[in-house]
């Protein structure tokens, strides 16, 4: 908000606290002069806002990507009680599954693979 401090952290041992709050004051004060500078240049240019329209996800690849999980015991690597072990086989577990994706020939496979990681992470919160 433009016309508030949101936050102030400071250890300010070094000062009275009348000085430290001289200088908020001090700061807001510059501080909208920039914010002021900030909305001119807006107006100025009017920028639209772009409608953001996620991507629809591909329910096939979903399926896939369960049915591999559960191949491979998703839910007894999420569920082992040692943290790190658990970590490690979770990456490990993520890492053989992404590699079930990987096609070196195809120039969106990067987006693929994020996609299957995202639904990885999602099956993990699960």
């Amino acid at each position: 908000h433009k016309d508030a401090v949101n936050m102030v952290e400071a250890g300010a041992s070094e000062i009275t606290e009348q000085e430290m709050l001289e200088a908020n004051f001090f700061g807001h004060e510059e501080s909208q002069r920039l914010v002021d500078l900030q909305q001119q240049i807006v107006d100025h240019i009017q920028p639209v806002k772009q409608e953001f329209i996620p991507a629809e996800r591909d329910e096939a690849l979903v399926e896939r990507v369960k049915s591999l999980t559960e191949e491979k015991e998703l839910k007894e690597t999420v569920l082992t009680f040692d943290k790190q072990q658990r970590d490690e086989n979770l990456d490990n577990l993520k890492e053989e599954i992404v590699n079930e994706f990987i096609d070196e020939e195809d120039p969106e496979n990067e987006l693929l693979i994020k996609e299957v990681y995202a639904i990885l992470n999602e099956l993990v919160k699960e």
